[in-house]
């Protein structure tokens, strides 16, 4: 038979033709990104961050951590917080309705007391029953709320801040010490223009704590975590340090990232509209700035860091990941206006179709070439060796993106208590040829049900359960959507 003649052997060669895209993709932005971040961090070390630490001039942050039931981890992170080297911050939790012991931790943590003090409150918001001030930390606050969901206490958060730029994190991460000094200093450079600046989430399971920072970081025990180490490093620094370069980043993530508080204002803060929140006002800002032709930018970096829980099971990995791609699917459609739109610039007419067929569509992109695979070669239509050649080149080009993506993780965290040893770049490269077999069908699958949940109006927060972090105990719960 002609090969070239079959119409399903052509078929099958353009979706293998969408695969080798999507990850020539990845490589290009890793290329694209780390020229940017070299000249960039060659007028940093210009400017010198050790003068920025001291400066009285250098801009305060507010850092807003909203918290629902997070009594286990959100001590942790506040300390974490506190312990930044940065001149003039803020610390604001907002305890959104909790149930089980997270304001009384706080409180026995850091003296808190109730205080009177007016603010004012230009995003609606649930009503703000009490505010707490620590008597240890004059810089720590503690807002006690009715719940609302996520978005509505990081909306109380940004009334209650003072300065101008606000700092959103989650009430499970942990701050190395010069996060916020880090992700803080392209607006030295460009105070006018950068409206937000995302920063690098690691991978908390293995870390090991003492006091709330890093003493050493081995690997998660969980080959599930393990493979999410290699996951993160690709997102956030192969693939969003790219798309900053050319200012289209398309999510700068609510678990660390700081924002203009004056825009915020004027956006009308953060919605509940969707099950995510940092997605959503991460597009509306590219919207709302280019329908105007206001300049800005948004920037995301490799070397601010915090650490983050990731799920430990796989039934956890699913739900997660179910749930990260209904909200993709939500932001895409309230802004289909955006799609192939040159009046969005860059955003209209490169990241918004990447995202349209590589993220939306592309699950079904890579289950039809896997069911094509499978019946030709059963019809005798796709050859052993083909289907072998097909096999080792998918598996191989997806682990250089990953090796890569270790690479550049080496440029930016080779030195430090962070630091990845030999041993464990080594683990990290073999798992990444078999990534494909073990880990991507998982999610995979997630993302083709999260589709058809989309389409039902499903839009539940589904808690996964945490296990590696020593200060938090498991937890499991359904929580219905704009919920913490």
């Amino acid at each position: 038979m002609n090969r070239l003649a079959d119409p399903w052997l052509l078929v099958w060669a353009l979706l293998l033709a969408h695969f080798v895209t999507v990850n020539l993709i990845y490589l290009t932005m890793s290329v694209v990104g780390a020229v940017g971040n070299r000249r960039r961090a060659e007028r940093v070390a210009a400017a010198g961050i050790d003068r920025d630490a001291r400066s009285p001039l250098t801009i305060p942050v507010s850092v807003v951590i909203p918290a629902h039931n997070e009594e286990g981890g959100v001590v942790a992170t506040v300390r974490s917080a506190l312990r930044s080297r940065f001149p003039e911050l803020e610390i604001i939790v907002v305890d959104d309705g909790s149930t089980d012991e997270t304001l009384e931790r706080l409180t026995r943590a850091f003296a808190l007391e109730v205080i009177d003090r007016f603010h004012p409150s230009p995003l609606e918001t649930r009503p703000v029953h009490r505010v707490h001030r620590s008597r240890h930390h004059p810089n720590l606050w503690v807002l006690e709320k009715q719940q609302g969901g996520k978005a509505d206490a990081c909306n109380a958060g940004i009334n209650f801040a003072r300065y101008r730029y606000v700092l959103l994190t989650d009430a499970d991460c942990i701050f190395d010490s010069e996060a916020v000094l880090r992700i803080m200093q392209p607006v030295n450079f460009d105070p006018a223009n950068i409206i937000g600046i995302g920063g690098n989430l690691r991978v908390l399971n293995g870390l090991s704590l003492k006091d709330s920072q890093e003493q050493s970081s081995r690997l998660p025990e969980r080959l599930v975590a393990k493979f999410q180490v290699l996951e993160y490093a690709t997102a956030f620094l192969a693939n969003r340090i790219g798309w900053s370069e050319i200012n289209a980043v398309h999510v700068l993530s609510g678990g660390f990232s700081a924002w203009r508080r004056d825009v915020l204002l004027e956006l009308g803060g953060f919605t509940s509209r969707t099950t995510h929140e940092d997605i959503e006002l991460t597009l509306r800002i590219h919207r709302h700035y280019r329908e105007a032709n206001r300049p800005y930018r948004l920037v995301s970096l490799p070397d601010p860091v915090v650490w983050t829980e990731v799920p430990e099971t796989w039934h956890g990995l699913y739900t997660q990941r179910k749930r990260w791609q209904r909200v993709l699917l939500e932001v895409m459609w309230l802004n289909r206006r955006m799609w192939f739109n040159p009046r969005y610039g860059v955003v209209g007419t490169l990241a918004m179709p990447y995202l349209l067929v590589y993220e939306a569509l592309g699950p079904f992109v890579e289950l039809a070439a896997y069911v094509l695979t499978a019946l030709l070669f059963a019809t005798g239509r796709l050859d052993l060796e083909l289907l072998v050649a097909f096999l080792a080149f998918s598996i191989c080009l997806n682990a250089l993106v990953r090796i890569s993506s270790l690479i550049v993780d080496l440029r930016y965290h080779g030195r430090g208590e962070g630091r990845r040893t030999v041993g464990q770049i080594l683990l990290l490269s073999g798992l990444a040829f078999i990534e494909y077999i073990l880990f991507r069908p998982v999610v995979l699958g997630a993302r083709i049900v999260a589709f058809f949940e989309f389409l039902s109006g499903r839009r539940t927060w589904e808690r996964v359960q945490r296990r590696d972090n020593p200060q938090a105990r498991p937890k499991t719960a359904s929580i219905q959507n704009g919920a913490t």
